[in-house]
C-alpha cells in the first residue's frame, strides 16, 4: 500500500522511509474523515511480534562461471577462481559480504560487496583527519535555519541541492566533528568527498601551481560533490593564497556543496581573504545557497582537559 521509492543506497533509503510513512500516516482516508494513523491503529493491536532471535538476511542464487572464473553477481563481476571456470557456483548475497560455494556446498571464497569496498574507498580518498560520526553527538547549544532540523545537514538531499552549510560558532564547540561527520555520512551514501583544512588545500594548490599543474590540481578536487574547507580564518591567508582558495570555491559554485567551519561572521571575511572586493564575491557565492548553523557554548576542550582537574 505504500508508493515505491527510489534511494542510492539502503542507508538512504532507511532515512526517507520514515519521513514518506509519517506523511502518508497524516493524509485522511478517501471514504472517512479519519487520518490513516487513526485507522492503522487498530490493526497494529493484530499484529505479531517480530521473532525473538535473529535471522540471517541472505539471498541465494547460482551462478556460472566464465572462462576466466569470474561471475557476474547484483550487476558486478567477482573472480570467484580460475579453477571453477565454467563451474555453476551457489551464492550468498549479504548486505556486506558475498559468500560463494561450489556445487558440493564447500565455501570457495567470501568477498566484499562492492558497496562495502567503495565506501572504504572514499573515506580513504576524502582525507578526514579524525573517525567522527554522528552516533551520540551532542546537539545541543546549535541553532539551525528556520526551516531545517537535524535531518538537513545530516541527509545527502543538501548536496543535491548544492547547498553550502557554514558551521559558525567559537573554537571547540564541535564544528569540525559534525562536519566529518556529515562527510563521512555522505561517503557511507556513496557520494565522493574531500575533506582540507583552509591552510593546508592553500599549501596545496601553491605546491600544484609551482609545479604547473594547478588545472589538474583542481580538476582532481573537483570530483568530490561535497568539499569541507576546515578553519576558514585560521590562519590569515596572503594574496596568493586568496585568489588561490577562491578559484577553488569559484570553480565549486552551483556545481558542488561546500561546507565552511570557521568562527569569524562572514562581515569579518575581508580579513581572511586579504581583499575586500574578493571576500565580498566568495560571502555572495555562499549566501546565494548557503545555511548557516550557529554553535555557541563553553569550548569541549576546555570543559575536559586534564590541566584543569
Amino acid at each position: 500500500m505504500v508508493p515505491p521509492m527510489e534511494a542510492e543506497t539502503r542507508e538512504r533509503l532507511t532515512r526517507l522511509m520514515p519521513a514518506k510513512r509519517d506523511g502518508l500516516g497524516r493524509s485522511i482516508r478517501y471514504r472517512t474523515p479519519d487520518p490513516i494513523d487513526m485507522m492503522f491503529a487498530d490493526d497494529v493491536k493484530s499484529l505479531r511480534p517480530l521473532p525473538s532471535r535473529r535471522f540471517d538476511a541472505v539471498r541465494w542464487e547460482t551462478r556460472k562461471a566464465d572462462k576466466y572464473g569470474y561471475a557476474d553477481i547484483d550487476g558486478n563481476r567477482y573472480q570467484i577462481g580460475a579453477n571453477m571456470h565454467g563451474g555453476r557456483v551457489d551464492v550468498a548475497i549479504r548486505a556486506a559480504r558475498v559468500a560463494v560455494k561450489d556445487e558440493a556446498g564447500r565455501a570457495i571464497a567470501e568477498l566484499d560487496s562492492r558497496d562495502k569496498a567503495k565506501r572504504l574507498r572514499l573515506l580513504k580518498a576524502a582525507g578526514f583527519p579524525a573517525d567522527k560520526t554522528l552516533e551520540n553527538y551532542d546537539w545541543t547549544g546549535l541553532t539551525m535555519p528556520a526551516d531545517w532540523g537535524r535531518h538537513q545537514p545530516t541527509s545527502p538531499d543538501f548536496i543535491d541541492r548544492h547547498e553550502d552549510p557554514v558551521l559558525y560558532g567559537p573554537v571547540g564547540t564541535g564544528k569540525t566533528h559534525l562536519a566529518i561527520a556529515i562527510g563521512r555520512a555522505a561517503c557511507q551514501d556513496k557520494i565522493p568527498v574531500r575533506s582540507f583544512t583552509v591552510s593546508s588545500l592553500v599549501m596545496r594548490l601553491r605546491r600544484a601551481k609551482r609545479d604547473n599543474r594547478l588545472d589538474g590540481e583542481l580538476a582532481q578536487i573537483g570530483k568530490a560533490r561535497l568539499i569541507i574547507l576546515d578553519e576558514l580564518g585560521y590562519p590569515p591567508i596572503d594574496e596568493e593564497g586568496s585568489r588561490l582558495l577562491f578559484q577553488a570555491i569559484s570553480d565549486s559554485y552551483e556545481t558542488r556543496s561546500i561546507i565552511y567551519t570557521t568562527d569569524i561572521e562572514s562581515g569579518g571575511w575581508g580579513r581572511v581573504f586579504g581583499d575586500p572586493n574578493m571576500a565580498a564575491a566568495v560571502i555572495d557565492r555562499t549566501v546565494r545557497h548557503g545555511r548557516i548553523i550557529r554553535f555557541q557554548g563553553e569550548s569541549y576542550r576546555s570543559r575536559n582537559a586534564l590541566m584543569t582537574k
